[in-house]
């Protein structure tokens, strides 16, 4: 239902600036290789936004959430290897928190095991101790 609204409504929008973009506005002249970018990128998001509510539905939570979340850092990346440009201190923290984020929700263990064992090391005996004993 909720994907059949997203397409209903943008259909409306699309008719409302076909119709809008036709007029004599000379200011904002009709670009078709804009139009047909942007109805790429769109359908890319819809796809990306279908697929990622049916993993919500079917699967555990996390690695959906990472995964998604970890696109704002991708393109970070992207713009500035794009504007061949460095990222800037600001930047550069909060995507190194954002890739250490992700990473935590979708390998916990692994993160734990590999990434914060000096944070860790009370709990790593115990579980390695557990494991001796069995």
């Amino acid at each position: 239902m909720a994907m059949s609204s997203y397409i209903v409504s943008n259909f409306v929008v699309l008719v409302i600036a076909l119709i809008y973009w036709n007029s004599s506005n000379p200011s904002f002249p009709f670009r078709k290789d804009t139009f047909w970018m942007g109805f790429i990128a769109s359908s890319f998001y819809f796809i990306g936004s279908v697929t990622s509510t049916k993993a919500y539905s079917i699967g555990p939570a996390g690695p959906v959430s990472a995964s998604t979340c970890i696109c704002n850092v991708g393109l970070v990346f992207v713009e500035a290897v794009k504007n061949w440009k460095w990222l800037s201190n600001l930047q550069t923290v909060g995507a190194i928190f954002g890739i250490f984020g992700s990473g935590m929700l979708v390998l916990p263990d692994e993160m734990e095991r590999y990434v914060l064992c000096c944070f860790f090391q009370k709990k790593l005996r115990k579980q390695k101790l557990k494991k001796e004993e069995t």
